[in-house]
């Protein structure tokens, strides 16, 4: 019984990771493949519980090692992967500031400025697609 809670709990987490590691990277293997990684990593590291925020976190550390997706015709995909990150984290999932400052690993502040530079890059990109 306490197999089957876990395994539920780590595919509600999964599945709730899922849309953060996509908008990161841009492929749906690549971005499955992101999450099986964050949950394994974060699995082995006995410092760290498994919740949603530390699952953002360590997700996005490992995003940082994989390829760029730069020359992607997708809009969205053309922002840094902190841009990225930070956009996502606010827009869709309605982190504060706190919380995305601890997922990115840059503070409150520079989150702001990011968010701001995210969204500029955004319209000066789609400016350029029209």
């Amino acid at each position: 019984m306490q197999l089957n809670k876990r395994a539920s709990h780590l595919l509600e987490l999964a599945q709730k990771v899922y849309p953060f590691s996509f908008s990161l990277l841009g492929d749906d293997i690549s971005a499955y493949q992101l999450v099986v990684d964050s949950i394994s990593r974060l699995e082995l590291d006995e410092h760290q519980n498994m919740n949603l925020e530390n699952l953002y976190k360590v997700c996005f550390e490992l995003a940082k090692k994989s390829p760029s997706l730069a020359n992607s015709k997708k809009v969205f995909h053309r922002l840094s992967l902190e841009e990225k990150a930070i956009i996502f984290l606010k827009e869709k999932e309605g982190l504060s500031f706190e919380q995305i400052s601890n997922v990115v690993g840059i503070d409150k502040v520079n989150i702001h400025v990011g968010l701001t530079s995210a969204r500029n890059s955004l319209f000066e990109l789609i400016g350029e697609t029209f």
